[in-house]
């Protein structure tokens, strides 16, 4: 848990190559003891995954959460709130990838998981704001519906405003809605 911890604050303050060996090295000691199936080896995974997604290697990324989702699904569930995770993480890998379509698959998801297993509200914010920008970005036949992408980055924002620590995701928010208007609507949101 130590090293796991380590790797999440070397990834928060942006030193991808230690985030990387600690949560390289917690992921093996995890596996060694717990055996490749386990929960917490997932949930390094998934901390691994995210420092490759933050570098831009998102195959690799992509390769990590898709094998954490398999083991928590096997485990826990496929409706368990550990699931949205590495879900919230692929929608973000393929929005990377502009792969719109996919990553609205993955929030939707996310999305359904979160709201009814009652997730901390940023947690809920965080897969909201991946669903309103692949709603944006999806092809028209495809998913495509930019008045549910505001209403779900409004959304988003609601949820982050008033959370501590959360103030840089509630001004990316923002500044999204700024940029990702619709005809005919008033204002931008505040």
């Amino acid at each position: 848990m130590l090293l796991n911890n380590l790797g999440n604050i070397y990834r928060a303050t942006g030193d991808y190559d230690r985030a990387r060996e600690f949560h390289e090295r917690a992921l093996d000691i995890r596996r060694k003891t717990l055996g490749e199936e386990h929960p917490d080896v997932a949930q390094s995974l998934n901390n691994l995954a995210t420092v490759y997604q933050n570098i831009g290697d998102y195959e690799r990324a992509r390769e990590l959460y898709q094998r954490a989702v398999d083991i928590l699904q096997k485990t826990l569930g496929e409706q368990h709130p550990g699931v949205t995770y590495p879900l919230t993480g692929l929608a973000g890998v393929a929005l990377a990838e502009h792969r719109p379509a996919e990553a609205l698959r993955y929030a939707e998801r996310a999305v359904a998981i979160r709201e009814d297993g009652k997730a901390a509200p940023e947690l809920i914010a965080q897969s909201r704001f991946a669903l309103a920008r692949a709603l944006w970005d999806a092809p028209a036949g495809e998913g495509r519906d930019r008045a549910r992408a505001v209403a779900e980055a409004r959304k988003a924002a609601d949820l982050y405003r008033g959370v501590k620590g959360k103030e840089k995701a509630l001004a990316e928010v923002k500044a999204w809605l700024a940029t990702h208007r619709l005809p005919g609507v008033g204002e931008a949101f505040p």
